[in-house]
């Protein structure tokens, strides 16, 4: 009966051993599968050009905002400066007529 324990106890443990070295060796052939690591290396390309997109895409957006904020700058001078110049227009027809009535002023108290 031992013997037969015995014999019972190493084919297990070669059963086991058995196993165990055909995970590993599943592992192993996973590991260096020719397929599977073109398909990995192929999806991390995958990714980056995704992610290059998208660093593409938000320089471009910020380049678009800056155009904008540039414009919004250029714009804001032009208002400035033709209000300005109206500024200047009024105050020239303001001491445009201020000077017409003081000659008006003046002729009429000559006439006196």
């Amino acid at each position: 009966m031992e013997s037969e324990i015995a014999i019972a106890a190493a084919q297990a443990t070669q059963q086991i051993t058995g196993q165990e070295q055909a995970l590993a060796q599943a592992i192993a052939m996973q590991q260096q599968d020719p397929e599977r690591q073109m398909f990995q290396e192929q999806m991390e390309l995958e990714f980056e050009k995704l992610a290059q997109r998208d660093r593409e895409s938000k320089r471009r957006a910020e380049v678009e905002r800056e155009r904008m904020e540039s414009q919004e700058q250029q714009t804001d001078i032009r208002v400035a400066s033709d209000l300005q110049q109206a500024e200047m227009r009024d105050d020239r027809d303001v001491d445009a007529n201020l000077t017409e009535i003081a000659r008006i002023v003046r002729e009429s108290r000559e006439q006196e």
